[in-house]
């Protein structure tokens, strides 16, 4: 499968908030607005025509970009995701084992997110909510389960040396482009978070209107789009948006139970590496 040469110059430390602007050629504003329905009416550029195709017929609601100064919609958005996410068994092992809440564990990752290249895009008051991580530079770190490393649990340590494994196998890595040294993993999308607020009615569309214009942007970019699917139920839903499972992991065999609660000798929480690869037919 060959993959293109990507340059990378000038996005080591990317303006979230502007490279998600791109995505949908919006303006500078504060809390800017895009109306998913009028990008994909658009004939140009044909990526989002490509990916807009399954949704044919299909009115998504707007969606928005959330600052990350504003702490009313940051906290709503963090709310909805902490909820949906209560019950997961990964969510449940890595705030088990930091010893906080699921709200907290949740809070805590998105707030450290989107103060680097993370971006919060909510649809639909906070019904559907996306934590995207944006094309940056990650330089390949040497995580040994069962040492201390930024005060990370055991089990997610393990779960970030073997996602980081995972994505040198299927997105590739690169030298620095500014050093000519140092080894980093290709640039690409990753959807982190994505939920549907459980306790507000249904809007339809709502989760594609988060999720749809960065594919289409992805698509353009020529960089594929990474996630792990953290239940198996939602691996349909990211299959239709074009993802495949590369790999079913299982983190923290005898720490945790299948659902996630402390306990030695347990199976561990299973999770599913989806990707959609913008280089396949390059």
């Amino acid at each position: 499968m060959g993959k293109s040469v990507i340059d990378v110059r000038g996005i080591k430390r990317p303006n979230s908030i502007a490279w998600a602007n791109r995505v949908v050629n919006a303006p500078q504003t504060t809390n800017p607005m895009f109306n998913v329905k009028t990008i994909l009416s658009r004939p140009h550029p044909a990526s989002v025509m490509t990916v807009s195709r399954r949704f044919t017929g299909v009115s998504l609601p707007p969606s928005r970009i959330v600052h990350p100064t504003n702490e009313a919609e940051v906290t709503k958005c963090v709310w909805t995701l902490a909820t949906a996410f209560d019950k997961v068994p990964c969510t449940n092992a890595f705030s088990a084992e930091s010893g906080q809440t699921v709200l907290n564990y949740v809070d805590k990752t998105i707030r450290h997110s989107i103060g680097a290249n993370g971006v919060l895009v909510e649809a639909a008051n906070a019904s559907a909510v996306a934590l995207w991580e944006l094309p940056a530079l990650h330089p390949i770190v040497n995580i040994v389960p069962q040492t201390p490393y930024r005060s990370l649990g055991i089990a997610k340590q393990e779960w970030k040396q073997t996602v980081q494994q995972a994505k040198i196998k299927y997105i590739g890595t690169d030298m620095d482009p500014e050093t000519g040294g140092g080894m980093f993993i290709r640039p690409h999308y990753h959807l982190d978070f994505l939920a549907r607020n459980p306790h507000t009615p249904k809007t339809p569309g709502a989760i594609s209107a988060v999720v749809v214009p960065y594919l289409a942007r992805a698509n353009q970019d020529q960089l594929s789009v990474w996630l792990e699917a953290t239940s198996l139920d939602v691996v349909p839903l990211y299959q239709h948006f074009g993802f495949r499972v590369v790999e079913e992991i299982t983190i923290g065999v005898g720490r945790v139970d299948e659902q996630g609660r402390l306990k030695q000798g347990g199976g561990g929480v299973k999770a599913w590496l989806m990707l959609v690869d913008n280089h396949e037919s390059s």
